[in-house]
């Protein structure tokens, strides 16, 4: 990626502009408010009642792959002391919803690890303290750290470990600028990552131009 957008990338004025951007997005920024609201409604996760509803709308609006949402549900109230976990804010709490469900692929018999979700999930019940991961992220991730190298041995596999991933951005942060928390990090480098990735969605191509595309020309 050239070197130019990297350096608007770091920049914390662009940073809070992306993020803001992301608010008003045509899709996800009304999916932000929906899930949001979903979740403070149902603050804990020892019942079905609670986690059904926040697993369902997460995966719906934010496309998580979650292929049986009851059973994932009933795995997650199972979990123990995951709301005191979610409220410290300790990484355990994605490890423990990333797997442990025994959710498999038929083919292989092998395990779905939500890893993604289990961030997304987190995050929403504890924004300051949770930072979001997907693919997107990772792979502008991986490109931002060839001209801050924070790690110079880092391969993207890396980012698929929680604890990791989460201080890989602690220190980033710091570097730009310690006011920015994750949430306004996250929304920034995702709504960013679609545009220079070109995997904006079709029917938004406009939209990405006119608003994500001038931050990189002006």
């Amino acid at each position: 990626m050239d070197k130019k957008y990297i350096k608007k990338i770091l920049n914390p004025h662009i940073i809070i502009k992306a993020s803001n951007l992301m608010k008003i997005h045509p899709r996800y920024g009304i999916a932000e408010k929906v899930v949001t609201k979903i979740f403070v409604e149902n603050p804990n996760n020892n019942k079905l009642q609670n986690v059904l509803p926040k697993i369902t709308i997460l995966n719906a609006l934010y496309s998580t792959s979650i292929l049986n949402v009851i059973e994932y549900a009933e795995y997650i109230v199972t979990i123990k002391k995951l709301d005191k976990l979610l409220v410290e804010g300790n990484n355990h709490a994605v490890d423990q919803i990333r797997l442990g469900h025994n959710i498999r692929n038929k083919k292989s018999n092998k395990e779905y690890n939500f890893y993604s979700f289990a961030t997304k999930y987190c995050s929403f019940h504890n924004k300051k303290n949770f930072v979001i991961y997907d693919d997107i992220l990772s792979k502008l991730l991986y490109e931002i750290n060839k001209f801050v190298n924070i790690d110079d041995k880092l391969k993207k596999v890396y980012f698929r470990d929680y604890d990791y991933y989460k201080n890989f951005i602690t220190e980033l942060l710091i570097k730009i600028d310690k006011k920015i928390n994750f949430k306004t990090f996250d929304m920034a480098l995702w709504i960013i990552g679609k545009y220079l990735f070109k995997i904006e969605e079709q029917k938004y191509l406009k939209w990405y131009k006119n608003n994500v595309g001038i931050l990189f020309t002006s």
